[in-house]
């Protein structure tokens, strides 16, 4: 009985002494920052919350066949280290891909860029999900929407119009005549619903040679040739040009147009160019009878107003173009009766001489070309051309004499 009452004496004396040291221990002792999760052991923090930069991730229009990233940033907004421990994307089609996949640790106050690349194969929106999950997250999973406008660029049509004023349906090749005035337009290109056309451009790719035909409106939806300050085509031969139309999704796209200009189908044709814009050159035609500059000899004195009267309209010369600077000048017969026909160029007002060029064509065919120079008050017998039963040669000559002036 004794030792008990002793014992508890001691405790009684003890705790008392021992009660300031463990609150004197604890002064001055921060308390923790944080409160224990559900689960979590003693001393751990609480879990991390994870920022993300943006709700959703639309890219906007791509056109197919290209691509375009976004791009999302992921912070750890603390206390603890993040582990990102997958990143998937839940859609139907491969549209959406993460070109640099990314696990592992996100420790606290960092950030990470996720990209996501979109790459559409149809038109119109593409939606998919991206999601993220996490271990030691408060939310442990988090889903970003994905979305893609899958568009196309223009399309590019060029075609021909309208020759000399009459309209020329969509899908018809029209025939085609030197000096015929063409038109051209791009109003059969389209863009997708979403774009518009904003700009377009022509360049005239190739010409015959000799040819000096411009287009008209290079900037505009149609345009068309110019030469000498005149309207149309000047040669026969071959033209391409070049489109392209711009839309207001900054794409492009470009086409090519091809035009033959060939001479009526029974007709024989001479042109004539040069290569000087001070040279003054004329374009003769006549049968083998008549004389050079006599009255029967088509040139610009006897041919420009109206057909000779070789027997018939349709066997009788006409002068289609007569221009200076580089040419052309044109006679036709719709029609050439059974002979021999002499093509020749007279040089005049000539500060040095020109290189000519002679074209001879029968139903749309080259049937003769030379070129000579030609000087101040020279003629160039350029070459005879017999016709027999509706069928024509050509012969060159090629000889030069003096012809100081024509006069018929």
């Amino acid at each position: 009985m004794r030792q008990a009452q002793g014992a508890t004496l001691l405790v009684s004396m003890i705790v008392p002494l021992l009660v300031p040291m463990i609150v004197g221990a604890c002064a001055g002792r921060p308390p923790p920052p944080w409160t224990l999760g559900e689960g979590e052991g003693e001393g751990d923090p609480p879990l991390s919350e994870v920022i993300i930069s943006t709700a959703a991730c639309d890219v906007g229009e791509v056109p197919l066949g290209t691509s375009r990233s976004c791009f999302i940033e992921v912070t750890n907004g603390g206390p603890r280290e993040v582990e990102i421990v997958a990143l998937t994307i839940t859609s139907s089609t491969d549209v959406f891909s993460l070109p640099s996949p990314y696990t592992g640790a996100l420790p606290v106050a960092a950030s990470m860029e996720v990209r996501v690349s979109a790459h559409p194969v149809a038109q119109g929106p593409l939606d998919a999900t991206l999601v993220i999950g996490f271990a030691g997250a408060l939310v442990p999973e988090r889903t970003i929407p994905l979305r893609v406008t899958g568009i196309t660029g223009p399309d590019c049509v060029a075609r021909v119009s309208s020759v000399n004023g009459a309209p020329v349906a969509v899908g018809v090749v029209p025939a085609i005549a030197p000096l015929d005035v063409v038109v051209l337009s791009l109003d059969e290109s389209t863009v997708a619903p979403t774009s518009a056309i904003t700009a377009f451009e022509w360049r005239l790719l190739s010409r015959p040679a000799g040819s000096t035909v411009q287009l008209t409106t290079p900037t505009a939806e149609a345009t068309g040739f110019t030469f000498d300050d005149e309207l149309g085509l000047d040669l026969a031969g071959t033209f391409r040009v070049r489109a392209e139309v711009f839309d207001s999704a900054g794409l492009q796209a470009s086409c090519e147009l091809e035009l033959e200009a060939a001479s009526p189908f029974d007709a024989l044709q001479a042109q004539l160019s040069w290569d000087s814009p001070q040279a003054d050159l004329d374009l003769h035609l006549r049968r083998h009878s008549d004389a050079l500059c006599a009255a029967a000899d088509c040139y610009a004195l006897t041919c420009a107003s109206a057909a000779l009267d070789w027997g018939s309209p349709a066997s009788s010369p006409r002068l289609d173009a007569d221009a200076e600077g580089f040419g052309p000048e044109t006679i036709t017969l719709d029609a050439p009766a059974d002979g021999v026909f002499l093509v020749a160029v007279h040089g005049r007002e000539l500060p040095a001489p020109s290189n000519a060029t002679v074209r001879v064509f029968h139903r749309g065919s080259l049937l003769f070309e030379g070129s000579a120079p030609v000087a101040d008050d020279d003629a160039w017998h350029v070459a005879a051309i017999s016709c027999v039963a509706g069928s024509c040669s050509a012969s060159a000559d090629g000889t030069h004499s003096a012809l100081a002036s024509c006069a018929p």
